[in-house]
């Protein structure tokens, strides 16, 4: 049985960017839509730098003082949420994901939730905004960092 903290976050993303053969599910994304190729791109390496950020834990276990991997999660979990948009339908239009990224990031703020909180909020609206401008401009980096 493999340990909790040695389950990767994302085992196809982490599979395709170790150099592992691209299956019939890495397929499907690189020929979906236009946007496909770039959110699985940004997948591996946001995956990479998750796992590196947390030394492997589980999510789960991040006590969430840490807001690298709070922001990095919130990006992971944008991401995936575009990832299965663009797989029901190749063409959808993923500006509403951000629409509800913000919407509940200032709900977390007008609630006075915990800074772990804002950094997922943070790193999944950072994410999604850059995504949206297909790419254009610097790769997001966390603020303060």
């Amino acid at each position: 049985m493999v340990p909790v903290a040695q389950v990767p976050l994302d085992p196809v993303a982490l599979r395709l960017a170790a150099g592992w053969p691209a299956g019939e599910h890495a397929q499907r994304m690189t020929g979906a839509a236009p946007l496909a190729p770039l959110v699985q791109s940004r997948l591996d390496e946001v995956s990479g730098s998750l796992q590196a950020a947390t030394g492997g834990a589980a999510l789960c276990r991040i006590d969430g003082t840490g807001g690298s991997a709070k922001w990095l999660e919130g990006r992971m979990a944008a991401l995936l949420e575009v990832r299965r948009l663009l797989r029901r339908d190749p063409q959808a239009d993923p500006g509403p994901l951000l629409d509800r990224w913000r919407a509940n990031r200032e709900a977390h703020l007008a609630r006075g939730t915990s800074p772990a909180w804002r950094d997922y909020d943070d790193g999944g609206v950072t994410e999604l905004e850059w995504l949206l401008a297909q790419g254009t401009g610097p790769v997001p980096a966390q603020e303060g960092s």
